[in-house]
């Protein structure tokens, strides 16, 4: 990949800066989120106890589930590949500085048969091909990294990169969101963040390691949500970054003592995984303050539509730790967590409208 270039405004590239509009403590909102339809429903496991630690993802190619977390075994590693009935197929991309080797995947992205998975640690993209047979072939490529760049998914040629810029940068401050071709010219930017009005070491504790983010299989829509505050925003992507939706529910409840950024009781834990479809985003969901003594957290899904209704609450009987949605047979993957703290992969059919 050529090294990040900035290109001055010519008329051979189009440069869009989608600035966002900007809040302040006087004209944010929190208001309960309510459902238009909330339901008991239950997962099926379809795996035996799977090993896991740390953050997962999940994505379904064809009649195999490949999923990321980091497996702490013989030989640590971060990809799995998973047939339909459950089975485990493989381990791929073992822990490591060495080639085809990670040391910080956070995010899984499908494209077409292909995982895309950035290790922004060691400055590098990993490709895992997946033919007909659950075969995994691994290539990489350097990716470089932009500063305070957190996350980033391919959109065909270009990039959709995430940044959670420190808390006292005003000079240069970089844009929350960017649209990058593939040579390293930013085509598109969006600076606003829910969390502006906040103290500015709160917005970023909560930006840069207390939310999500999740782009769509078509690219067109973009999603991001947050542990500790119940906000989610809403983007359609194109050759610009455009924010249709920004939802306030239940604010962040912390103190900021100095650099100190401190819980406090009545906080609400908000949203946990998360999936971008391209007709709805799916979240898995707490609502309940983070104090509360429960015997699993994170067992409800929120099915949105990307105009920002809140069309459905599934209270579910597992914790979910990593979400994908089938639309080719209404089904909802996940990673699923029981009482007991074991984990499995598991699906849940649903009738959305």
């Amino acid at each position: 990949m050529n090294k990040l270039v900035y290109l001055p405004v010519f008329a051979a590239v189009i440069f869009t800066a989608a600035i966002g509009c900007k809040r302040n403590s006087e004209e944010v909102v929190y208001k309960p989120l309510v459902f238009d339809k909330e339901q008991e429903v239950k997962f099926t496991p379809i795996s035996d106890e799977i090993l896991f630690g740390g953050p997962a993802r999940i994505c379904k190619i064809g009649d195999y589930f490949a999923v990321l977390y980091y497996q702490r075994d013989s030989v640590p590693t971060f990809l799995h590949v998973f047939n339909k009935s459950g089975q485990k197929m493989g381990d791929y991309i073992p822990e490591g500085r060495g080639p085809k080797e990670g040391l910080m995947i956070m995010e899984i992205q499908n494209i077409g048969s292909d995982i895309i998975l950035n290790d922004l640690q060691q400055k590098k993209a990993m490709s895992a091909s997946l033919d007909s047979s659950g075969n995994v072939s691994i290539s990489e490529n350097q990716r470089d990294r932009k500063q305070w760049m957190i996350n980033s998914f391919r959109i065909g040629e270009n990039y959709l990169n995430y940044f959670a810029p420190g808390p006292y940068i005003k000079e240069n401050r970089p844009p929350r969101l960017d649209l990058e071709s593939s040579q390293g010219y930013r085509i598109a930017t969006f600076y606003s963040s829910p969390l502006d009005y906040t103290d500015p070491m709160l917005r970023f504790k909560l930006d840069a390691g207390g939310c999500s983010q999740s782009l769509s299989p078509n690219g067109k829509h973009f999603v991001i949500t947050y542990y500790d505050a119940s906000i989610i925003e809403l983007f359609t992507i194109d050759r610009s970054i455009k924010e249709t939706y920004r939802g306030y529910f239940y604010p962040p409840k912390f103190k900021v003592v100095g650099t100190k950024v401190e819980p406090e009781e009545d906080r609400i834990w908000a949203f946990n995984a998360l999936h971008a479809a391209n007709s709805y985003v799916f979240a898995s969901y707490d609502g309940d303050l983070a104090s509360a003594k429960k015997k699993i957290r994170s067992n409800n899904i929120t099915v949105f539509d990307w105009n920002g209704h809140a069309l459905r609450l599934l209270k579910t009987d597992y914790r979910v730790d990593a979400i994908c949605y089938s639309e080719e047979d209404g089904t909802i993957y996940a990673v699923i967590t029981d009482e007991s703290g074991r984990h499995y992969l598991g699906k849940l059919k649903i009738d959305l409208p």
